[in-house]
């Protein structure tokens, strides 16, 4: 079965938006590893466009940042 995305964000434009979302909001990426259960590398690669998030960890990050997940898309 091929389930095709929803919405397809471009990994530049992801990590961008997710960095910026984080430094507004003045959370370390350690502290906002921590909230949603990864280690800091992983927000790291994250926001380099090294990988793509899930959409689980997107629910996480928008949670924990207290956004809405148009957020990281605009």
């Amino acid at each position: 079965m091929n389930v095709k995305p929803l919405v397809k964000l471009s990994a530049g434009l992801f990590a961008d938006r997710l960095r910026k979302v984080r430094s507004a909001k003045k959370v370390t990426q350690k502290d906002l590893g921590d909230a949603i259960g990864v280690p800091q590398a992983a927000i790291a690669r994250l926001e380099s466009g090294r990988i793509d998030p899930r959409f689980s960890t997107l629910l996480k990050l928008a949670d924990a940042l207290q956004c809405r997940l148009d957020e990281f898309a605009s």
